[in-house]
C-alpha cells in the first residue's frame, strides 16, 4: 500500500517543508458494552515500534492466538516509524478504560515534537522534509503474517526485517555492567555502524552469547546518559530481477534507558 505526497506548483521557488506526515492505523481496540469472549474474537491490541526506517507494527489478538499481523515499510519508500501518537485531536471518541483510542505512525513528526511535545524528549529525533515544485514523497507499507506472537521474530527476518533485542532489557542502571544488544540480521543485510547518540554516551563491544546466532554488544551507560542508539545496515543488491531497494544505506534506532545507580534506590 502506498501513498504519495507530490508539490504540484511549478517554477523554481515556493518549495514546501511537510514538518509532520502521519498514517492513522486504526484497528478494533474497543471493549466497552462487550463480553469478555467478544472481546477476545473481535479485538486486537496493536503495538509500535519507533524504530525509524526499520520500525514495524505488531497487532495481535486479544486472546493471544495467532495469526499476528505485522505492519511494515516497504524498502522502495520512505517510509519511517518515526514516532507514534494517539489522534486525540481528530478522533473524538471517549477515551478510557474500554478505549484507549487510535493511533497514528509519524513519518516525519518535526512539527509535532516542537508544537505538541515541546517539553518532551521524543524516542527519536524529529525530522521534516522540503519538497520543491514537482518533487514528490513516497511512503508504502506492507502487511506479513506471523502464525502466532511466539513467531513474530521468524517472520520479521523473512520478510528482510533485523530484529534488535535487549538482555536482560530496555532500562539498565546506570552502574550496571552486563547489558547485551543482540541484533538479528536476515540475508542481504550486513550490519555497517553502531551509532550511540549523544556520541560517546554507551560504551558497546562486541561478545559472543553463547546459544545466539546474532551480533552481539555488551553496552554499559555514561552515567548521566538516558537517549538512545541507532544502527546503520548496508543492503546488498537483490538477485534477478527483483528492484533494488530505494535505499542502499537504512537505519534502525534502538532505545536504551538508563535509571539512576541501583545502590541509591
Amino acid at each position: 500500500m502506498y501513498f504519495e505526497v507530490q508539490h504540484t506548483g511549478e517554477g523554481e521557488r515556493g518549495g514546501v517543508e511537510v514538518g509532520a506526515l502521519g498514517l492513522s492505523l486504526p484497528f478494533d481496540a474497543f471493549f466497552d458494552k462487550r463480553s469478555l469472549e467478544q472481546v477476545a474474537v473481535q479485538c486486537s491490541f496493536s503495538e509500535a515500534y519507533v524504530g525509524g526506517p526499520l520500525g514495524y507494527l505488531t497487532v495481535t489478538r486479544a486472546n493471544g492466538a495467532g495469526p499476528v499481523l505485522l505492519v511494515l515499510p516497504t524498502e522502495d519508500s520512505e517510509m519511517s516509524f518515526e514516532a507514534w501518537r494517539p489522534l486525540r485531536h481528530y478522533d473524538k471518541t471517549p477515551c478510557g478504560f474500554g478505549f484507549e483510542g487510535h493511533h497514528e505512525v509519524l513519518v516525519l513528526s518535526k512539527a509535532v515534537a516542537e508544537q505538541d511535545w515541546p517539553e518532551a524528549q521524543p524516542w527519536n529525533p524529529g525530522t521534516s522534509r522540503l519538497l520543491l515544485p514537482g518533487q514528490s514523497l513516497v511512503v508504502g507499507l506492507r502487511f506479513v503474517l506471523a502464525a502466532g506472537p511466539e513467531q513474530v521474530e521468524d517472520a520479521l527476518l523473512a520478510a528482510g526485517h533485523p530484529v534488535a533485542l535487549a538482555v536482560p532489557g530496555w532500562l539498565l542502571h546506570a552502574d550496571q555492567e552486563d547489558g547485551r544488544l543482540v541484533l538479528k540480521l536476515p540475508p542481504g543485510l550486513a550490519l555497517a555502524a553502531l551509532q550511540p547518540h549523544p556520541p560517546h554516551s554507551i560504551r558497546l563491544t562486541q561478545v559472543p552469547l553463547v546459544g545466539v546466532d546474532a551480533d552481539t554488544y555488551s553496552h554499559a551507560p555514561h552515567p548521566d546518559w538516558d537517549d538512545s542508539g541507532g544502527a546503520r545496515y548496508r543492503r546488498s543488491p537483490a538477485p534477478g530481477p527483483v528492484p533494488p531497494p530505494a535505499r542502499q544505506q537504512v537505519e534502525q534506532w534502538v532505545h536504551l534507558m538508563a535509571l539512576p545507580p541501583a545502590r541509591v534506590l
